[in-house]
C-alpha cells in the first residue's frame, strides 16, 4: 500500500500519532543502545580499574608488611648484640636473653615463636622449651636448613598444614663483614600469624565484592577470607589457568615481592556491578519513564484535537435547525476559533437564506394548495350534480331538492371556513353526501360510519374522506345490484389517526396503488407515462397531506380478496373548539343529515 494512500486513511489523531510516536521511539532507541554501550564498556572499564588498583593496594600493603618484616629481622640479626654473640668463640645467651626479648618486644609485625640459633648448635627462643618442642623445632630446621641456604640470608617462608594459623619465615645469618660475605654465622626463624593477612585483606564478609586467598608458591592455601571451603579452593588453584571463571566468580593471580607466596583475587562480578546494574537499570528506567509520559502527553494533545474536530462533526451533523444551540463556542485562541468563527458566519448567511426560501415556499405551497381545492370542488361537483340529474329523470324532484340542499351545505364547507377541521365537523359533511349517494342507490349499496366519538376533536385538512367514499362508489361498488357495502371507521395510537374507508368492490388496479405510493410524475408503465386524470381524488388527497404533514403521513391501500381498504394517516393534532358556531341554514338537509343512518 502506498504510504500517502495509507496515511490518508486515518483520522486526525492517528495521523498526528503515526509520524511521531515512531521517531520518538527511535530516538529514545538510540539513547538507550547509546547508555547501554557506556555501561558495557566505560562505566564497566571504570569499574576493573577502580576494582584492580584496590587490589595493588592491598598487594602493596602485604608487600610492606613482609618488607617491615624483613627490615626488622635485618635489624636485628644483624645487630651488634646479635652478631657479638655469634662470633664469640664461647657463645652463650645467657647474658643476652633479656636483651633479646626487649628488642623482640619493639617489633611491630609481631612475629612469634623466635629461634635464633648459633654455629655450635646453641640456640635461643622466647617460649618455654620442652623436650617435644625442642625436637620439633630441630626437625623443621633441619627441613628449612639446605632451603634457606639457598636464598643466602633472604627471607624464606614455609607453611604447614599441621599449624594452619601461621606460617614460618626463616634465613640464614651471615657475618657482617665486607670482605667475607658468605661466612654463615647462625640460623633464624619466627612464625608469622595469619592475621596480618586478615589485618590487611579482612575478614570473610558475604557481602564482599572481591576476597583474597594466600597460597605457597606450589599452590597450597595459607589463609583466605573468601566463603569457599581450603578443599575446593585448592582444587581449583591447582586446575585452573589464570585469570580464570569459576562459579560466577573471576579469579586473578598475583606475585609477591617472596617467590614463595602468592595472592589471589577472587571477585564476584555479580555483586561488583551491582551498583551499576543499579545505576544502569534507574538509568533505563528514567529514559522510559520519560518515553511514556512524553507518549502519553503526545497522546493527549492528539486526543484533544480529535475531541475539537470530534465536537465540530457533532454539532454539525445533529444541527436539525439553526438555533441558538447550533452555533460552536470554543474558548481558546487558536485555528479551531477561526473555523468556529468561519463556521457560525456560514449558519447566519444559510439561515438568512432558510427564512427567505422559506417564505417563498410557503408562498408556492399556498398557491399549490389553493390549486388542488380548485380541482377538488369542480369534480365533486360535476359528479353530484350527475346524481340530481338522475334524480330528477327517475321522477323524484323532492329527493332531488333535498340532495339540491345538501349540496348547497357542501359546498359552503368547501367554499368557506378553515382549511382544516375537526374530524366530527368533517364526517358531518359526509353524512350530507352519504344522505345524497342514499337517494341515488337506494338499497344498493349499504353505508356504515363506526368513527369513535374520542377521535372528533383531532384535526384533519377538509374534503378528505368524501373523496374516498366517491372512489369506492364509482369504481368500487357502483356497478353492484346490490349487496354493496361501505364501511367508514376510526382508531388512532399513540402518534396518529387513522381513518379507513372499506368497501367490498372491485379491487384498485395495481398502477393505482403504485401511484398512490409514489409521485405520479416518476412513475412510467410500458415505457409510457400513466394516465392519472381518472383518480386525481386520490392523488390531491395525498399530495394535500404529504404537503401539510410530510411524507411519513398520506394515504395508505391494503386491497385482498375481500375487497379494498384504503386509509388516511394523520398526526395526532387536536383542534380548539370554536365558541362562536355558526348555525345551518339548511334545516331540511341538515334534518336529513343528522337523522340519516347509513346502514
Amino acid at each position: 500500500m502506498d504510504v500517502p494512500v495509507f496515511y490518508h486513511r486515518l483520522s486526525i489523531k492517528y495521523k498526528f500519532l503515526v509520524p511521531i510516536i515512531p521517531m520518538l521511539l527511535i530516538s529514545y532507541s538510540l539513547i538507550l543502545g547509546y547508555t547501554f554501550y557506556i555501561f558495557q564498556t566505560e562505566t564497566k572499564q571504570t569499574v576493573r580499574n577502580q576494582l584492580n588498583q584496590t587490589v595493588c593496594d592491598k598487594i602493596n600493603y602485604f608487600n610492606g608488611y613482609l618488607y617491615q618484616l624483613n627490615q626488622e629481622t635485618d635489624n636485628f640479626l644483624y645487630g651488634n648484640m646479635v652478631q657479638k654473640y655469634l662470633l664469640s668463640p664461647d657463645g652463650t645467651f645467657s647474658g643476652f636473653s633479656e636483651e633479646i626479648s626487649r628488642t623482640i618486644l619493639l617489633f611491630d609485625t609481631y612475629p612469634s615463636n623466635l629461634y635464633l640459633e648459633d654455629k655450635n648448635g646453641d640456640f635461643y627462643t622466647n617460649n618455654t622449651i620442652y623436650s617435644s618442642t625442642q625436637s620439633q623445632y630441630e626437625l623443621k630446621r633441619e627441613w628449612l636448613a639446605p632451603q634457606v641456604q639457598t636464598y643466602h640470608g633472604k627471607m624464606y617462608f614455609h607453611y604447614s598444614p599441621d599449624t594452619p594459623s601461621i606460617f614460618t619465615m626463616a634465613r640464614s645469618i651471615y657475618k657482617l663483614d665486607t670482605n667475607d660475605t658468605n661466612q654463615e654465622i647462625g640460623f633464624f626463624m619466627c612464625d608469622v600469624s595469619t592475621n596480618c593477612f586478615f589485618d590487611i585483606f579482612g575478614y570473610r564478609a558475604d557481602s564482599d565484592v572481591i576476597s583474597y586467598v594466600l597460597t605457597t608458591a606450589d599452590n597450597q592455601m595459607i589463609a583466605s577470607n573468601s566463603g569457599w571451603s581450603r578443599s575446593d579452593l585448592e582444587d581449583m588453584l591447582q586446575s585452573a589457568a589464570f585469570p580464570a571463571l569459576v562459579n560466577g566468580s573471576h579469579i586473578y593471580k598475583y606475585q609477591t615481592n617472596y617467590p614463595q607466596l602468592k595472592l589471589f583475587a577472587l571477585v564476584n562480578e555479580e555483586l561488583l556491578f551491582q551498583s551499576v546494574y543499579h545505576s544502569f537499570f534507574i538509568q533505563l528506567f528514567i529514559i522510559l519513564l520519560s518515553l511514556f509520559l512524553i507518549a502519553i502527553f503526545i497522546f493527549l494533545v492528539a486526543r484533544s484535537i480529535e475531541r475539537q474536530f470530534a465536537s465540530f462533526i457533532q454539532k454539525i451533523t445533529h444541527t436539525n435547525q439553526i438555533d441558538s444551540k447550533a452555533y460552536i463556542t470554543v474558548h481558546s485562541q487558536d485555528e479551531f476559533s477561526h473555523l468556529a468563527q468561519v463556521y457560525n458566519d456560514m449558519l447566519k448567511r444559510i439561515h438568512n437564506l432558510i427564512e427567505t426560501v422559506y417564505e417563498q415556499e410557503l408562498l408556492n405551497q399556498n398557491a399549490q394548495l389553493k390549486s388542488l381545492q380548485s380541482q377538488i370542488n369542480p369534480h365533486f361537483l360535476y359528479n353530484t350534480l350527475d346524481s340530481i340529474s338522475s334524480l330528477i329523470d327517475l321522477g323524484r324532484p323532492k329527493d332531488a331538492q333535498k340532495a339540491i340542499l345538501a349540496l348547497g351545505c357542501i359546498m359552503r364547507m368547501s367554499i368557506k371556513g378553515n382549511d382544516i377541521l375537526t374530524i366530527g365537523e368533517d364526517l358531518e359533511y359526509v353524512k350530507q353526501y352519504l344522505f345524497i349517494q342514499k337517494l341515488r342507490f337506494h338499497e344498493k349499496v349499504l353505508f356504515l360510519v363506526e368513527v369513535p366519538q374520542t377521535l372528533y376533536a383531532y384535526s384533519i385538512p377538509k374534503l378528505c374522506i368524501q373523496p374516498l367514499i366517491e372512489n369506492s362508489l364509482i369504481h368500487g361498488v357502483g356497478n353492484f345490484l346490490e349487496n354493496g357495502m361501505i364501511v367508514i371507521s376510526g382508531r388512532e395510537d399513540e402518534t396518529c389517526i387513522y381513518i379507513s374507508v372499506c368497501d367490498n368492490g372491485v379491487p384498485i388496479p395495481a398502477s393505482v396503488q403504485q401511484m398512490i405510493r409514489t409521485d405520479a410524475s416518476e412513475i412510467k408503465l410500458n415505457g409510457a407515462e400513466m394516465d392519472v386524470s381518472n383518480h386525481i381524488g386520490l392523488m390531491n388527497i395525498q399530495r394535500r397531506i404529504r404537503i401539510l404533514y410530510g411524507n411519513s403521513y398520506g394515504l395508505r391501500i391494503q386491497v385482498s380478496d375481500e375487497g379494498n381498504q384504503v386509509t388516511i394517516v394523520l398526526p395526532k393534532h387536536p383542534q380548539p373548539a370554536k365558541k362562536d358556531e355558526k348555525k345551518r341554514t339548511n334545516t331540511e338537509g341538515g334534518d336529513s343529515c343528522e337523522t340519516f343512518d347509513c346502514g
